[in-house]
This record gives C-alpha cells, sequence and structure tokens, in this order.
C-alpha cells in the first residue's frame, strides 16, 4: 500500500527529502536489489511526464529513498499542483511506495 504525502517544491531553489518505504503491516522494506522511479504528471493517467524526480535509494537496508533536485532542475518547474508516484521493483515484482501532489511555488527574488 503506498502512503501519500504533499510535496512542496520552490522554483530555482534545491529540493531535498528522504523517504522510508514501509510494506503493509508498517515496517520499512528492505529495498536490496530494488530500483525506483517517480514522475511528476499533470493528472494521474497522463501519458507523459513534466518531470523526472530521479529518486534513488539511498539507505536500502532500512527503505530510505532519497530525492535531491538542483537549482538548475527546479527554476524550469511550472509553477502550479500536480500528481506524483514513487515506484520500486524488483524482477517481477512492483508497487506504488509513494504518491501524493507536488506543489511547486513560484520563486520570488528571480
Amino acid at each position: 500500500m503506498a502512503s501519500t504525502a504533499d510535496l512542496q517544491i520552490t522554483q530555482g531553489s534545491d529540493y531535498n527529502i528522504s523517504v522510508v518505504v514501509y510494506d503493509d503491516f508498517g515496517s520499512a522494506v528492505n529495498l536490496t536489489g530494488y530500483t525506483v522511479r517517480g514522475l511528476v504528471k499533470r493528472r494521474y493517467g497522463d501519458a507523459t511526464s513534466l518531470f523526472d524526480l530521479a529518486p534513488t535509494i539511498s539507505d536500502a537496508a532500512s527503505g530510505v529513498v532519497s530525492i535531491s533536485l538542483s537549482p538548475t532542475t527546479t527554476k524550469d518547474i511550472p509553477v502550479g499542483q500536480f500528481k506524483y508516484g514513487i515506484e520500486v521493483q524488483k524482477d517481477d515484482i512492483a508497487f506504488k511506495a509513494l504518491n501524493g501532489n507536488v506543489i511547486v511555488i513560484p520563486e520570488v527574488n528571480s
């Protein structure tokens, strides 16, 4: 079962977050051998994405997934509210680990 959390990104700023992937029983999933991906779309089900969150597994044994976006990346993200999903996969097993809204706010000092 996927957890739900909203992400707030400011254009032109660093964005860093780490989250733990939990199973249906509330235990952290050992992500050793898994891959992770995460896309942002205007709406769930859209064929194309706005941008890639480029998540990485930063501590596989503890189930930690990290997202790090540079100011160069965030400056070009349009302002608005969008949908995202992070999925982990190993062999034929894939599941949605986290999803929710991405709220992009404008940079004030540009």
